[in-house]
């Protein structure tokens, strides 16, 4: 299965924690910036990274815009810049998956507006953060020694497909072919909007191709399933 090639556009303080949460990952991940200073920075933290203007459109090009990266992360210092990286991204490759991060009041507008399909907002994110740290502390702290803390623990999506082995079997079986380490959440269903439906609320729902299953279990495992998933009858059959 193709691995995922992501650039990071931005090697500043929210662009290094990005990619050292992307780096352990099954992707191909570029730093791309204008400083030597933070590309220096970035290959030390064992970072592929490329020097790029991103207000040159043959340079974006050059990096694999419209080519063969499939998801950016416009982290650039400053709202404007991250408009214009993502205008001229989206030009050359409609395809393309952006992530942008909203900055100040109004601009997840302007970010969307210029072509981004997801904007984050750290401040939010925050607030909530807090907010659990008050309301919920027990269920934070657990989270954090689990899921998103040191324990071998990850949260992936894996998709229906039309070659692999889950289109046309029952949600159910899906959660027997996972096994006993993996534990599926529930599913986005294809052509709908992106809405989690809970697996124990449909366990006869037939899976179709385009269909998302969530699933929470150790990383190696959840690798496994999701090749496991892929592969073909012709394939299994090898």
């Amino acid at each position: 299965m193709k691995r995922l090639r992501i650039a990071v556009f931005g090697y500043h303080k929210l662009g290094i924690e990005v990619a050292k949460h992307l780096a352990p990952t099954p992707c191909e991940l570029l730093v791309i910036d204008s400083s030597d200073d933070n590309l220096a920075r970035a290959a030390e933290r064992g970072h592929a990274t490329l020097k790029c203007d991103y207000t040159d459109d043959l340079e974006l090009a050059r990096a694999g815009i419209g080519r063969d990266i499939d998801l950016i992360f416009c982290l650039l210092p400053d709202e404007a810049q991250n408009v214009f990286l993502i205008i001229s991204a989206r030009a050359l490759d409609e395809r393309l998956t952006i992530v942008a991060v909203s900055d100040s009041p109004g601009s997840e507008q302007k970010l969307r507006a210029a072509g981004a399909d997801k904007v984050i907002d750290p401040f939010d994110i925050a607030g909530r953060r807090i907010s659990d740290l008050l309301v919920r502390p027990t269920v934070v702290d657990v989270l954090d020694q689990t899921v998103f803390g040191a324990a071998d623990l990850e949260i992936a999506e894996v998709a229906v497909t039309r070659e692999g082995r889950l289109a046309g079997r029952r949600l159910l079986d899906a959660s027997r072919l996972a096994g006993g380490t993996l534990v599926i959440v529930g599913l986005v269903r294809s052509g709908l909007e992106r809405e989690l439906r809970f697996a124990l609320e449909a366990p006869e729902y037939v899976l179709t191709p385009g269909d998302v299953l969530m699933v929470v279990g150790p990383a190696a495992d959840v690798l496994a399933f999701r090749a496991e998933a892929a592969a073909g009858d012709a394939q299994r059959a090898i």
